[in-house]
């Protein structure tokens, strides 16, 4: 079976779980915690990986780490994967879990990288334009590139929109060498 249907069988059963019981809210803001701290730290998923440890000491592991900080729910979920031994899913299923739970919830993430820190009032607007622009609500992602030089450029899914001064000079550049005009 590949990655993809065992991490989409388990965030679907848990999404359902979490729908029927109408902590879908919740539930995302546990398995979100669950990926971000997975996310930063690669040890914790080699430790997951290792077919050494035994799977009671991962089970304590992750009990010690997520016990006081989710809902029982959730914690039982993750203990449900350790006993199925899908633990080295844990990470790609809580991604899962989060991009269904956009889906649901008719949203989408945005990843933008801009050249300096936005202000609030840039931020709002941005939020305003994108959710315009998309009809769904924006998850905002926001990442400091100082390359860009100024401007910005925005990522959904596989779009890009590239408002960069990079990006501006390099179509100006590509502008004058069709015209066979130099820069120099």
């Amino acid at each position: 079976m590949s990655i993809y249907n065992i991490t989409s069988r388990y965030a679907s059963a848990f999404m359902e779980i979490s729908d029927e019981k109408g902590t879908i809210e919740t539930t995302g803001k546990d398995i979100d915690l669950v990926y971000n701290t997975l996310s930063a730290s690669k040890e914790l998923r080699k430790f997951l990986l290792s077919p050494i440890i035994k799977t009671e000491k991962k089970r304590s592991i992750l009990v010690e780490i997520f016990k006081d900080k989710v809902t029982e729910e959730t914690l039982n979920f993750i203990l449900f994967v350790l006993k199925k031994n899908r633990e080295e899913f844990l990470f790609p299923i809580s991604k899962r879990f989060l991009e269904l739970k956009d889906v649901r919830m008719g949203m989408v993430a945005v990843n933008i990288r801009s050249a300096g820190e936005l202000s609030e009032n840039q931020k709002d607007k941005m939020k305003t334009q994108l959710e315009s622009y998309l009809s769904k609500k924006v998850r905002l992602n926001y990442n400091i590139d100082e390359k860009l030089i100024g401007g910005f450029i925005v990522r959904v899914k596989d779009t890009v929109i590239d408002a960069s001064i990079v990006n501006q000079l390099k179509v100006l550049r590509q502008k004058f060498s069709a015209e066979n005009l130099s820069l120099n």
